[in-house]
């Protein structure tokens, strides 16, 4: 279990020179109070995942811009996860914001997904909203069912609950559901208020059909063309390797399962065995998804403006960090990258990556395996 006091005094370490100071109690105090303890049936496993979610958000927010806004609305067994476009975190969507609902996918680690008999007629409309109240927690008698439209072996209910007014606009969302084995399942949302590019990665990552995708006024394009986006749940061939610092020569690789320190600069680098816990892993991958959703940095290269807000001025640091990133995950193969961050850019996609590197080096320089190398001699100028 991490100790609390050392991760604050870690994180305001790393970021003193490049961020407001901020009382990292009193954030994270105010995230405990958005985020209500969770069933008791949780798995320690799944707490851990939600414990390094939270610190991620406390990364982001002290880089002074969130990657996303992530809010999770819990009532006791009450799970959903909303993520906004241009939000921070811990505020709702503006009218004009998009959203996506999506299932967080940590329930329980055991409960198999719900699932109801397949009749020959197909999904009935009773059938679609106890599948979205398993699927949301959200009780049947709120939802409004205002379609149910059945397409073989697949089906889509347009819906709405004033439940979550807050992060569904007047046009609701769809629930996706696929007949296997004799049983109708939930294969996932589409927010109807999401840009075409999005719903194109939410039908893909549920291997939606032509069909279903027509249904929403979208072509295939992603199977045509061979174009690939990362699955919305960690495959087991996730990894990475990452480097930072100056020149960049910190460097963690999770499939070889090393991590190498720079010591200084008339030191050799030395290297150790480090492998990072699943639930770390989950926590940095699903960072990774919402980056390349909102701004497609790996499958279309990032090059952050040094200027967003066309200031007229803009910084040089020096000596200043590089950071390198290499991953894949099933058969999304992301660019390579590869950022001197010597402008200290404010560009959302700059913020959001710097503080993804931040989240990983706070949680390398927490292991007893980085505690036990030695320390850095000497700096760089």
């Amino acid at each position: 279990m991490m100790d609390d006091t050392r991760l604050d005094e870690q994180i305001r370490r790393l970021y003193r020179e490049n961020a407001p100071f901020m009382d990292v109690q009193a954030f994270k105090a105010g995230l405990v109070g958005r985020l209500p303890t969770r069933s008791r049936r949780r798995s320690p496993k799944a707490l851990r995942a939600m414990a390094f979610a939270a610190i991620g958000l406390v990364l982001a927010a002290v880089v002074g811009s969130g990657i996303y806004a992530a809010v999770e609305w819990l009532d006791r067994d009450r799970s959903i996860l909303v993520i906004g476009d241009g939000t921070t975190a811990g505020a709702p969507p503006s009218s004009g914001a998009t959203v996506t609902v999506r299932d967080p996918g940590i329930t329980t680690t055991s409960a198999p997904p719900a699932s109801v008999p397949a009749f020959a007629s197909g999904i009935t409309p009773e059938q679609a909203l106890e599948l979205v109240a398993a699927r949301s927690n959200v009780a049947p008698e709120n939802w409004s069912l205002r379609s149910c439209r059945n397409l073989g072996d697949w089906a889509v209910a347009d819906l709405y609950t004033a439940v979550l007014a807050e992060q569904m606009d007047e046009r609701g969302v769809a629930a996706v559901f696929e007949r296997k084995d004799g049983a109708w399942f939930q294969a996932g949302w589409v927010s109807v208020s999401d840009p075409p590019h999005q719903q194109t990665i939410e039908l893909t990552n549920m291997g939606a059909p032509a069909h279903v995708w027509a249904y929403f006024g979208l072509d295939p394009v992603s199977v045509s063309t061979g174009e690939v986006y990362p699955p919305e749940q960690m495959p087991d061939d996730f990894g990475f390797v990452a480097a930072y610092g100056v020149m960049g020569r910190n460097e963690i690789d999770t499939l070889a399962g090393t991590f190498t320190k720079d010591l200084g600069r008339r030191e050799d680098r030395v290297t150790t065995g480090l492998r990072l816990s699943e639930d770390v892993l989950e926590s940095l991958y699903h960072d990774l998804v919402m980056i390349e959703t909102q701004w497609h940095t790996f499958s279309e290269g990032f090059a952050p403006d040094a200027d967003p807000d066309n200031t007229g001025t803009s910084m040089f640091v020096t000596p200043s960090k590089t950071y390198r990133l290499e991953w894949s995950a099933g058969d999304f193969k992301a660019r390579p990258l590869e950022w001197e961050d010597s402008s200290l850019s404010q560009a959302p996609e700059a913020v959001a990556l710097r503080a993804w590197f931040g989240k990983l080096q706070a949680i390398i320089e927490l292991s007893p395996e980085w505690q036990a190398l030695p320390p850095m001699t000497g700096g760089y100028l």
